[in-house]
């Protein structure tokens, strides 16, 4: 993500990077313990987590118009994002989107609603990689690390903390790995999930180093298709609205479309 003006309210005080997924997960308990979300008991206050979660209900249902709007959210984040590491290697800043179902059985870790069926997108971005004041901004409230901020390139930027709450319209769950950090968003206690980052292992294989990575767990077989019907509407010019994304990917179990910035 982008160097920008931090809101130091919502924000922890700047933290060295982890060098471990040990010192990865201390710093999201630590974000928790400073919410008072750590456990369970943590949000048990019933006023208070009901109007978090009505607040953030109604952000997500009015914030947008489309259930599928998180894509948009998401490839506008990934554009927001630090490609220094990349770009240093010659490789262009990429980001790509895979639609997939899986039969999950009874011992996958990863299972909603719609039974042994998971229907989940799941993304791939050859940024810099999240750090925890990044993560907090991502899961409060109208908090950014960008707030506003004028890029060089032109236009503002958006909220990202707002803005990624749309995604809690269609999903159940969100698993996020970024370099060590790894956590899970998880939607069964309502909104206020949105708000607390716990350390979880991201649920498929594949490598992380060298990106961040998410997971959408949907709830349904329906957000699944409509998803899908909306993939169609992702067109190559979109990289014309780009600032530093040079490459989108997107694959189905049909499709495969790659496009690159001319």
């Amino acid at each position: 993500m982008p160097p920008g003006e931090e809101d130091r309210g919502h924000q922890p005080a700047r933290t060295p990077p982890p060098c471990n997924r040990d010192e990865a997960d201390a710093q999201l308990n630590d974000l928790l313990r400073e919410r008072g979300l750590y456990s369970n008991d943590g949000i048990a206050d019933g006023f208070k987590h009901g109007i978090i979660h009505r607040s953030l209900e109604i952000l997500s249902q009015q914030l947008y118009s489309t259930e599928t709007r998180f894509i948009h959210e998401i490839i506008q984040n990934a554009d927001d994002n630090a490609y220094g590491k990349s770009t240093a290697r010659g490789s262009l800043p990429s980001f790509s989107l895979s639609l997939k179902v899986h039969d999950t059985g009874n011992s996958s870790p990863v299972r909603n609603r719609t039974g042994h069926k998971k229907y989940v997108p799941e993304t791939s971005c050859n940024e810099d990689g999240f750090s925890i004041a990044q993560i907090a901004a991502l899961t409060d409230i109208g908090a950014s690390t960008k707030t506003k901020c004028k890029d060089v390139h032109g236009g503002f930027t958006g909220e990202k903390g707002v803005g990624f709450k749309a995604v809690f319209r269609v999903a159940d769950a969100v698993y996020v790995a970024s370099g060590h950090y790894h956590f899970k968003l998880d939607n069964s206690q309502g909104m206020i999930g949105a708000l607390r980052p716990l350390p979880f292992s991201f649920p498929a294989p594949g490598p992380i180093s060298d990106s961040t990575r998410m997971m959408v767990e949907l709830k349904s077989q329906a957000e699944y298709e409509s998803i899908m019907g909306d993939l169609g509407k992702v067109h190559p010019e979109i990289l014309l609205f780009l600032r530093r994304l040079r490459q989108i990917s997107q694959h189905t179990a049909n499709t495969t479309m790659s496009t690159k910035a001319k």
